[in-house]
């Protein structure tokens, strides 16, 4: 049964009946299993079910480090965070990380119309199907990125002529940064007579495009400003200053890799680009190779066909 935050997080879901709540403390203690990702899919894409994993249960640091190692290990992506929560976004898993109940919306967690339907009907449609996964070993999913601004952070001058004079204030109001990432693990397969010919490739691809972006990255409801002029008199000089609130003048993502096993290949674009202005770029690469026999000493071996290029 949850409790603590979890509990207080549910409670404030009207159809509580849609909700999968698992606490990593029962897979530390062997209790339960984590489900499989094909599982995890069917529950969440097929059943339309909204799945909680609380990591808060388990008291010792370590502890939870080696649950979320095993998450990790079981969905290809980990998070060191308290929580996690599960929904479906255009046919793909969304995971969204938080720590504190005040930090996720609770709209979040509940069934969509359609499910609800679908779930009084007793009927359920199956997944959307992934053509990119027919290809070759793949996996995608999407990460929703959500954190607040805090007003320390976006408190400036109020005057660049008299910053002593004028003091500071907020220039931001209910400022957050909302982004869904949509990421792509894909790898190529090995194939020749030691397996060496091929090079066992891992690719991962993030991207943040016009079909997954999120809310966005929110400084002001609206824009206002405050005049400030010289506490003297002036003859031939800046007597007036005007401020206006926070506008972002460029955004910057930085991705490092956290071991020297993995290197960045490609990033785009490299440079702010002004809104009015677009810019389609297609990129394609392929993974494995076509099919054929090749002849050894050990007799005739069948070569493994993989292809996939993406735009």
């Amino acid at each position: 049964e949850p409790s603590g935050e979890a509990a207080d997080i549910i409670i404030q879901v009207a159809d509580s009946h849609a909700i999968k709540y698992y606490n990593a403390a029962d897979w530390q203690a062997e209790d339960n299993a984590l489900p499989s990702l094909a599982e995890l899919r069917d529950l969440v894409i097929n059943q339309q079910k909204r799945v909680l994993v609380d990591f808060s249960q388990i008291s010792d640091a370590e502890g939870q480090a080696e649950m979320q190692a095993q998450f990790r290990k079981a969905y290809g992506v980990g998070f060191a965070n308290q929580f996690i929560v599960i929904t479906e976004h255009k046919g793909e898993l969304l995971f969204t990380p938080f720590d504190q109940a005040e930090e996720v919306d609770p709209q979040l967690l509940e069934a969509p119309r359609t499910a609800r339907l679908l779930t009084r009907s007793g009927f359920a449609s199956p997944a959307p199907s992934n053509s990119e996964t027919n290809t070759l070993p793949h996996v995608a999913f999407y990460i929703s990125v959500n954190r607040a601004i805090s007003d320390e952070e976006c408190t400036f001058n109020n005057s660049w002529l008299w910053k002593n004079e004028k003091g500071s204030r907020p220039f931001c109001k209910d400022a957050n940064i909302s982004l869904i990432y949509r990421v792509n693990l894909q790898r190529s397969l090995q194939y020749g007579i030691v397996g060496s010919a091929t090079p066992d490739a891992k690719i991962v691809r993030i991207s943040l495009d016009d079909d997954s972006t999120g809310a966005g990255i929110h400084l002001n409801d609206q824009l206002g400003y405050r005049q400030f002029g010289a506490s003297y008199t002036t003859l031939d000089a800046y007597f007036r200053e005007w401020s206006t609130d926070a506008i972002a003048q460029d955004y910057r993502f930085v991705f490092n890799a956290s071991n020297n096993k993995a290197q960045i290949l490609k990033t785009f674009p490299v440079d702010n680009i002004n809104e009015k202005f677009e810019r389609k770029e297609v990129s394609g690469f392929e993974l494995g190779v076509t099919g054929g026999v090749e002849v050894s000493g050990d007799g005739p071996k069948a070569k493994l066909e993989a292809r996939a290029s993406y735009t």
